[in-house]
């Protein structure tokens, strides 16, 4: 389910020395940041997409990048997906150093640092 996937990505933040913070309990109100991470001075907001019928466009780039503008400067966006991100959502989310983590499947281990 895609409680699971978050907690999934919580623990994988976790065991990559992250403090974390999982701010999603439902799909309505996270405010587009489904989990906080901290490792010394760097503050991640994280976004998860469980999808398996579509993929992320570039409006959830979007929506992170307005988060972004409510948190304290030098925090940065992750989205994470069981899916993929369209093309325009990539070159989004390149242009503004939104990071992305595609084709997620816990059962095997994520192996990309961030």
């Amino acid at each position: 389910s895609w409680f699971t996937f978050e907690l999934r990505v919580r623990e994988w933040l976790t065991e990559n020395g992250f403090h974390v913070d999982h701010l999603a309990g439902s799909r309505n109100g996270d405010g587009g940041v489904d989990i906080q991470a901290t490792k010394g001075s760097e503050h991640l907001l994280v976004q998860c997409k469980y999808w398996h019928a579509q993929n992320v466009g570039p409006q959830v780039i979007r929506e992170m990048l307005g988060t972004l503008q409510t948190f304290p400067a030098g925090s940065k966006g992750v989205i994470v997906t069981s899916s993929e991100l369209t093309s325009a959502a990539k070159d989004l989310a390149v242009t503004y150093g939104i990071q992305f983590i595609e084709r997620v499947n816990f059962a095997t281990r994520i192996r990309r640092p961030l």
